[in-house]
């Protein structure tokens, strides 16, 4: 299906409720619009600014809840930034379920003006659904008979994706929709027990191949061009959805230390940012404390590197074990982490600290600095805790 023309109405869309946003996004795109969104301020009005469109309205849900507040904002202060942005942009806010949106209202407070476009019924669908075993052990034989992929190689939950993709087959496949729900949780389940991103993705090649070849057989002249556009958009979607999951896991073991479970540098250095331009926005604190186990090189010498480990997990265990929710440890180098304390100040840092060694954590040497008031760059709060710790190890005694 053809993507509408340049001039289509963008609109943004801001609320932490995905099912609420997927209602609202789904009745303005088949309205006409282009919708932008995201679960926070920052992440909806980046996406918006990057795309460079013209913003026709601002769709805010801030939920059912009496303080109107989303993750980074309240309500006025979120208009008022939209308003700001653009001004010649009609902005809304919702507050309510997802049971009290209505897509055409909002469309006409939103001046859209686009005529709706209602979804073609396909056979194919129906097909599926009622041949699914069946072509669930064709996709199975292709699959076998594949030269790259394995040997034997058997797709899991192979009915349950096929019938995921006969209903997703019964709806259009816009670009804007993004990936169908249904066939979103099926390739989750598919690609948990899959070998490799790779089998996964020559597997579903296959599928597509399997459907391509049984409606081929069975769908009217007429429906021909329509349902392949949507076969190819599903299995599309559920390729990206597949790599995505891949990338995803791979990017979260780049971001996690091996020895301790830790977070490691990469992610205190994403994270760090995060905070600081958080705190920023709500004019607040966030207390950097780093930390060293004292005498890990003499243990690792006398007891070997194996006990120097043990170490190490006991000082993680012991601070993951009474860090708050919100608080984050990091590995960073060998014997060093990191423990950021959003919302707090040195007080906390030596509450933290104490209860870690009460919890089973080995005599360590720490130091802590807080944004903004000790510098408002990542280098400059860390150098700072750092050196602080050293002068605590030097006087014999953590910083007070």
């Amino acid at each position: 299906m053809a993507i509408g023309p340049a001039r289509a109405p963008t609109v943004v869309l801001v609320g932490q409720d995905a099912a609420v946003r997927r209602v609202v996004r789904m009745g303005l795109e088949l309205d006409g619009a282009v919708v932008v969104e995201g679960a926070s301020v920052l992440e909806a009005f980046d996406r918006a600014s990057t795309a460079g469109a013209e913003v026709r309205g601002v769709v805010v849900d801030v939920g059912a809840r009496d303080d109107n507040e989303l993750d980074d904002g309240l309500e006025p202060e979120i208009v008022d930034e939209a308003r700001r942005s653009w001004p010649r942009a009609r902005v809304i806010v919702l507050d309510g379920e997802v049971e009290a949106v209505d897509p055409d209202t909002l469309s006409r407070r939103l001046d859209l003006r686009m005529p709706r476009r209602g979804p073609a019924v396909l056979s194919a669908s129906s097909v599926l659904w009622e041949e699914a075993a069946d072509l669930a052990r064709a996709w199975d034989e292709l699959c076998r008979w594949d030269p790259i992929l394995p040997v034997e190689s058997s797709p899991p939950h192979a009915e349950y994706v096929v019938r995921a993709v006969a209903d997703a087959m019964s709806r259009p496949q816009p670009l804007g929709w993004g990936v169908d729900p249904v066939v979103e949780d099926a390739v989750d389940r598919f690609a948990d027990d899959s070998p490799s991103l790779e089998v996964a993705i020559g597997q579903l090649v296959c599928l597509r191949e399997t459907l391509r070849r049984r409606l081929d057989q069975v769908v009217p002249p007429g429906e021909q061009d329509e349902t392949m556009a949507r076969l190819s958009m599903v299995v599309d979607r559920a390729i990206g959805v597949a790599a995505g999951r891949a990338a995803r896991q791979l990017e979260q073991e780049a971001l996690i230390d091996p020895l301790t479970g830790l977070l490691n540098r990469r992610a205190l250095d994403r994270d760090l940012r995060r905070e600081f331009a958080r705190a920023a926005r709500f004019d607040a604190n966030v207390a950097v404390m780093v930390v060293d186990v004292d005498g890990l090189k003499m243990v690792n010498d006398t007891d070997g590197h194996l006990a120097g480990d043990q170490h190490l997990l006991a000082l993680a265990r012991a601070f993951v074990e009474v860090l708050r929710s919100v608080d984050a440890a990091y590995r960073v180098g060998g014997d060093e982490s990191v423990i950021v304390l959003p919302d707090a100040g040195v007080d906390t840092a030596e509450l933290v600290a104490a209860r870690a060694l009460a919890a089973g954590a080995p005599l360590f040497s720490w130091g802590a600095a807080m944004y903004p008031a000790d510098g408002e760059a990542v280098d400059a709060v860390l150098g700072l805790a750092d050196q602080r710790l050293y002068e605590s190890r030097r006087r014999g005694r953590s910083p007070r």
